[in-house]
């Protein structure tokens, strides 16, 4: 089979469903994100018709495929991004925001980063 027909097949049956996951990845265990980066690590090697053992690094970089990590935190960064310019519902905007617009008091440098609030709660 050609190369860019098991291209288009992972990006329809596989790349989709990490897209899909993506933003609730971090919040996976390390066993759970390892195992979903071995398939996606083993997706990549029959695509390219290599060994099992070979490296994939440049394989993501030639097929120009983010490993499900990053690809995880480009998502992630877009979420906030588009909730900061006031692209998504309200419901999101009590969730980040900068330090210049917190009560306490921050320096200066570090006025335009964001201030990620954490639930107490235990799941």
């Amino acid at each position: 089979m050609p190369r860019e027909i098991k291209l288009l097949i992972y990006h329809a049956f596989i790349n989709s469903h990490l897209e899909f996951i993506s933003l609730y990845f971090c919040m996976a265990t390390n066993q759970m994100k390892k195992k979903i980066s071995i398939l996606q690590k083993k997706s990549i090697r029959i695509i390219a018709g290599v060994s099992r053992h070979a490296h994939t690094a440049k394989l993501f970089t030639l097929f120009e495929i983010l490993p499900i990590h990053i690809l995880s935190q480009v998502n992630i960064f877009r979420f906030m991004l588009q909730t900061q310019q006031n692209n998504l519902k309200s419901v999101f905007e009590s969730y980040w925001f900068l330090n210049s617009q917190s009560r306490e008091r921050t320096s200066l440098r570090k006025a335009n980063e964001f201030k990620v609030c954490f639930s107490k709660k235990k799941l």
